[in-house]
């Protein structure tokens, strides 16, 4: 009974658990690839977004050609492919993924696709396995055997199709494995300015620190600035208010006869006074305002570069980490498109041997004639193509795995009784 039933290999039943069956390639390796590919896909994407969030390349030599290797590894990123590109292809063409031809566009999309033609596969299968014991009862000897050679090795049949499924496997290993090549060259040429020993890892800790300096500098200069500001606009009040009391009090000691020309003449004496040491001090207070403002600008702009270097130097670390591990799961992604590959031609390989072999002679006693096989195997092709829908419906929704070390979310309330209901 064995050649009747899917390939080994093909489904998963998760650890601990009692849900249904799960197609295999719904693992970590997938979900490891989604997450690195989204990190990549967070990248700049342009020289504009790369300088708005780490600063002018003209400010750091160590920027200059890191962009060029940055914007390297987000089209390789781009051609992988992600759950949104996925969601936007579809909204352009919602039966992209009905197509007979294998879409342009991104690998994840190409994977859906052929997915999609694998599941199909599935589907037949089951609904051929589960109809064949009526079509033995129901008919002759010689019309069942028709029967089942044409719906199994008929030209266009199942088989056929099947076969078809195949070479896209072969079409989409050749794709990823381009672009685990173009995404191996591109991690080596990035891993020259993320490695921590780097050059570029160097010369940013340097500027940060340098920068840290310059703040401290300029943080003591612009309260230096402001304190002078504060204390000479306060000393020209005060400057203004004394010489007022001052000419109040000549005016006062001056005979009474005159005193209209007194109170005159000691108004002048304060105006002009106050006017002469109010106004130097006013001048100096002016000079210590703008040299404020000039370090409070010099202030917030060397805090706003550090900030930015800072960011670059932290992604360019996560980058780093996240590149020791997509390689590692782009190839155990390629190893499980082998094996699907292997397993679907060699259903063919089997079914095709026995069906050929089949006749009139050897029907009743073969597997073919036996319902209860016939219906287990039927429903075990039918658990497949329900794994492998399932799989492509939650490949529209975005992932984010959390990296190993890393602390765990608390679990949602809500989650967790639907889970144990």
């Amino acid at each position: 009974m064995a050649f009747i039933l899917p390939p080994t290999g093909l489904l998963t039943t998760p650890s601990g658990a009692s849900s249904p069956k799960r197609f295999s390639l719904g693992s970590g390796h997938w979900y490891s690839l989604q997450n690195h590919v989204q990190s990549v896909l967070a990248l700049p994407y342009d020289l504009g977004e790369y300088e708005k969030r780490y600063g002018a390349r003209s400010s750091g030599e160590f920027m200059t050609d890191s962009f060029d290797a940055m914007h390297r590894l987000r089209v390789v990123g781009t051609k992988y492919g992600s759950p949104h590109s996925l969601r936007t292809e579809l909204l352009k063409n919602p039966g992209l993924l009905a197509d007979n031809d294998m879409p342009d566009g991104s690998a994840y999309t190409k994977v859906m696709w052929t997915v999609n033609k694998a599941q199909n596969d599935a589907f037949r299968m089951a609904t051929m396995l589960a109809a064949i014991p009526e079509l033995v009862t129901g008919n002759s000897v010689e019309s069942s055997v028709e029967g089942i050679k044409t719906v199994f090795t008929g030209r266009g049949e199942l088989l056929d199709r099947m076969a078809e499924t195949v070479k896209r496997f072969d079409t989409l290993l050749d794709l990823l494995e381009n672009c685990q090549s173009e995404l191996e060259e591109a991690q080596i040429a990035m891993a020259i300015y993320t490695d921590k020993s780097s050059t570029t890892h160097n010369d940013l800790n340097k500027q940060i620190g340098e920068l840290g300096v310059t703040i401290d500098s300029l943080q003591e200069k612009r309260n230096a600035a402001y304190n002078k500001w504060l204390d000479l606009t306060i000393a020209a009040v005060a400057a203004a208010a004394a010489i007022a009391v001052i000419g109040i009090a000549i005016g006062i000691v001056m005979a009474p006869e005159s005193a209209g020309a007194s109170v005159a003449i000691g108004a002048a004496i304060t105006a002009g006074a106050a006017a002469a040491v109010g106004g130097g001090i006013a001048k100096a207070a002016a000079a210590a305002r703008s040299d404020y403002e000039k370090f409070s600008t010099q202030f917030n702009n060397t805090q706003g570069l550090r900030r930015l270097r800072v960011a670059y130097r932290h992604d360019l670390t996560a980058l780093d980490a996240q590149m020791r591990f997509s390689i590692p799961s782009s190839t155990g992604l390629v190893k499980q498109f082998k094996g699907f590959r292997d397993g679907w031609q060699s259903t063919i390989d089997q079914i095709s041997e026995t069906v050929s072999a089949l006749d009139k002679n050897t029907l009743r006693g073969s597997v073919w004639a036996d319902r209860a096989q016939m219906t287990a195997a039927a429903g075990q092709w039918s658990t497949v193509n329900s794994a492998m829908t399932e799989f492509m419906q939650n490949s529209l929704m975005d992932y984010e795995l959390i990296e190993l070390g890393n602390a765990m979310p608390p679990d949602d309330p809500a989650m967790k009784h639907a889970l144990s209901g």
